[in-house]
């Protein structure tokens, strides 16, 4: 177990990004023990949210984002819903 900064959110106990770092498409999943409805953003170094949308999760939610667009550098990832939120660092190269 290493150290994060991942809180925990009710219900979702796993959020994993791949390739990281990427160069064109972002693949999400994210592993839930119920179903819920969250939102997921991308913000960049500055705090702009640079992608958002609305998802409903259940069981085992995949999802891929096209970040081709994107400017080279660091991102973060939030996933939020009623319960908390969740932040997983990425690398656009």
């Amino acid at each position: 177990g290493s150290s994060s900064s991942i809180q925990k959110i009710d219900g979702i106990y796993g959020l994993s990004l791949f390739p990281n770092p990427s160069t064109n498409e972002l693949n999400i999943q994210i592993n839930s023990d119920r179903n819920s409805t969250a939102s997921l953003s991308i913000t960049d170094l500055t705090g702009k949210v640079v992608y958002f949308e609305n998802i409903s999760i259940s069981d085992l939610y995949t999802q891929k984002i096209d970040i081709s667009s994107f400017g080279k550098g660091m991102y973060f990832l939030n996933l939020t819903n009623d319960t908390g939120s969740m932040i997983v660092k990425f690398i656009k190269q």
